[in-house]
């Protein structure tokens, strides 16, 4: 486990490529602490990972799927194995955003990005410098 509750499996990408070791300290580990303190404020629910690291080449397939490339970055933090898209059981992802959006705000997770969807919440842990805003937006 990367922490008591997620394992890196779950990161993986959709191809089967497995999360990059090499990244797991300093990237997946802040992830997973995030998303424990989401786990914790919404009283132990379990947070599903939707989709978490991406290799550029799945990214692209993703952006390529309706011919649009709309609602996937092109330089998404998934491929830098930065981010999680999750679900959390028996919450509308509104909520999920406004709990994840006040936790920051409270400085009790260190996030870089949020954003929100009809049926997931993105969470990533970009590199913020101190006093920028947190990067949000509605997909």
């Amino acid at each position: 486990n990367v922490t008591e509750h997620f394992t890196v499996e779950e990161f993986a990408c959709h191809d089967q490529t497995p999360y990059p070791s090499e990244w797991i300290a300093d990237r997946l580990t802040p992830l997973c602490v995030a998303l424990e303190e989401i786990r914790a404020a919404v009283g132990g629910r379990r947070v599903h990972i939707l989709s978490g690291y991406r290799t550029p080449a799945h990214n692209e397939a993703l952006r390529d799927s309706d011919g649009s490339g709309t609602g996937v970055a092109k330089n998404s933090q998934h491929i830098q194995g930065r981010a999680a898209d999750i679900v959390v059981e028996g919450m509308d992802p509104r909520a999920v955003h406004a709990v994840a959006l006040q936790l920051a705000t409270e400085g009790r997770i260190t996030i870089g990005g949020l954003g929100k969807y009809r049926g997931w919440t993105h969470v990533d842990v970009r590199p913020r410098e101190a006093g920028k805003r947190l990067a949000q937006w509605v997909g």
